[in-house]
């Protein structure tokens, strides 16, 4: 599907009613190629849609296809209500957004916010579900002292 004016092709797909509450004002970060798209879905929206960024159409099938199962696994965590599995890539750019709306943010009075950017940070803090497992003590690099690595649980 492409958007008129455009050769970019537009991935499409409807977001299930049975997560459909869950899913609104919960920000996405979607890998797209070597980037991201950030999507958070309304309470009006009756589907996750955004540009595939490109019109090659073996890119297409590929960013489809990572996009679909990257949106499967989120649908099967809202519907088990379980925290959803972050890649490196996907955490840093979820922190990577959130470092750019705080630091936008900086010295500013309150009013002056922007009321999106305000909402998209307050959701992503508090909807942004990671458990943390210590793996080991890393001795030989802190010497007597027991600083505790942590690495998400799977």
């Amino acid at each position: 599907m492409c958007r008129d004016g455009s050769r970019n092709s537009l991935f499409v797909q409807r977001i299930p009613a049975d997560v459909r509450e869950k899913a609104v004002g919960n920000p996405l970060a979607i890998q797209l190629g070597d980037g991201f798209v950030f999507v958070t879905p309304s309470a009006s929206a009756q589907a996750v849609r955004f540009s595939l960024r490109s019109s090659d159409p073996t890119e297409i099938k590929t960013r489809q296809a990572v996009a679909a199962a990257f949106l499967e696994g989120v649908w099967g965590a809202l519907r088990n209500d379980a925290p959803t599995k972050l890649s490196d890539k996907q955490a840093t750019a979820l922190a990577s957004e959130l470092y750019r709306v705080w630091a936008d943010s900086e010295g500013r009075p309150e009013h002056c916010h922007g009321a999106r950017a305000r909402s998209w940070l307050e959701s992503g803090l508090t909807k942004l579900k990671m458990s943390w497992k210590p793996i080991g003590k890393p001795s030989s690099l802190c010497g007597k002292r027991s600083a505790k690595l942590m690495t998400p649980s799977a």
